[in-house]
């Protein structure tokens, strides 16, 4: 194992004739010479243990990984080509699914992802959590293999999450950066606003989480979203399907609202999102119901304007028979309420237990504007 481990040749060979078993696990990781040395792109080892017999499928015993996943986790292509010339299944999974494919994409190997595509890779595998090939490029953020990915046939309407999401929804929230290129590629198609950022810049110092300093200035909030309304637009245009609903039934649309994302709602609303589609929610429970409960319930008054212009229905029903106007009501968000009143709410609606959104309402100004729009 430490001969495979440090591409010591000579020993390997006199390991191999001295009748050592190739195939052995070892202790802690439970894995094979052929592994270990794939993983370190030992080329020769592989080499030297494939000839001499070496399963190049065994499996590892803890976490199910091939040598071929080794490899291509690690970018090694030339221990990787003679892994698929000795019969390597490029499709083989391991415990959570995964693909060398997906590792490769996850590891932002190019060369790699060709040479597992040229020799039969499925590009759409699904494994845990939603990961593709696709999704595991969008989070590292490699907007070339993603497209590179889209080329050869990659659904990016496929996976995304642990609720069944698409990429498209994960990109349609803040709360999902990972998947948002903060750096803008020369050549990007940017109107005046995005020319802020000059082509090719990086905007992070460090590794573009929560923890940079700078991601708590405006100006690099600003720059956050014009990133994600470019990484939307491009899913759009790669044919991202705006309507596809996650396991709880939400859409990219109600993601945006959630987080109060105008432009990226923009962006869903022209390419065909329906302003008024309602989740259906764990075991049948509508939760916050449409994209205006959720703009709503975390009093994005613009938001909540934005799809009021848009069509949505404020009178609409959610869980327990709440509409927007409850909601607003309860929270004491007066600013929300005035929108929703000011677009005709009916403040005589009731919900499933019998009450009006003037019971509910919290704050004195929240009273009185309900008041003043006739709720008794």
């Amino acid at each position: 194992m430490f001969a495979a481990l440090g591409g010591n040749v000579a020993a390997c060979e006199l390991l191999v004739e001295s009748g050592a078993d190739i195939n052995a696990f070892s202790y802690h990781r439970r894995h094979t010479a052929l592994m270990l040395a794939a993983a370190r792109g030992h080329a020769a080892v592989v080499a030297l243990l494939l000839k001499a017999g070496a399963d190049v499928n065994a499996r590892s015993l803890r976490d199910r990984y091939t040598a071929l996943m080794k490899a291509a986790g690690e970018g090694r292509t030339a221990v990787a080509e003679l892994l698929i010339k000795a019969g390597a299944d490029v499709n083989a999974t391991n415990g959570h699914g995964y693909t060398p494919l997906m590792f490769a994409s996850g590891g932002g190997r190019v060369a790699m992802v060709k040479l597992l595509l040229r020799t039969g890779a499925d590009i759409n595998a699904m494994g845990a959590h939603g990961v593709t090939p696709f999704v595991a490029a969008a989070f590292l953020d490699d907007t070339d293999l993603m497209e590179l990915l889209i080329k050869a046939g990659a659904d990016v309407n496929v996976g995304g999450g642990w609720r069944s999401t698409t990429p498209l929804m994960g990109i349609s929230s803040l709360d999902g950066r990972g998947l948002i290129s903060l750096l803008i590629k020369p050549g990007a198609d940017v109107n005046a606003e995005e020319l802020l950022i000059r082509p090719g810049a990086g905007v992070n110092a460090e590794d573009g989480w929560d923890s940079t300093p700078f991601l708590n200035n405006i100006a690099l909030r600003k720059h956050v979203e014009i990133a994600q309304r470019l990484a939307v637009k491009y899913l759009i245009e790669a044919g991202a399907d705006v309507e596809a609903r996650d396991s709880l039934g939400q859409t990219a649309l109600m993601e945006a609202a959630y987080e109060g994302s105008m432009a990226v709602a923009e962006l869903l609303i022209k390419a065909g999102a329906d302003v008024n589609a309602a989740e259906n929610g764990y075991r049948g429970t509508a939760l916050m119901g449409t994209a205006l409960m959720r703009a709503t319930f975390f009093e994005h008054t613009e938001m909540v304007k934005f799809l009021i212009e848009a069509g949505a229905d404020v009178d609409a029903k959610g869980i327990g028979g709440h509409t927007a106007l409850m909601q607003a009501a309860g929270r004491g968000a007066a600013d929300v309420v005035r929108a929703l009143l000011e677009a005709g709410a009916d403040v005589h609606v009731r919900d499933g237990e019998g009450r009006t959104a003037l019971e509910m309402a919290s704050g004195k100004r929240t009273t009185r504007l309900l008041r003043a729009a006739g709720a008794r």
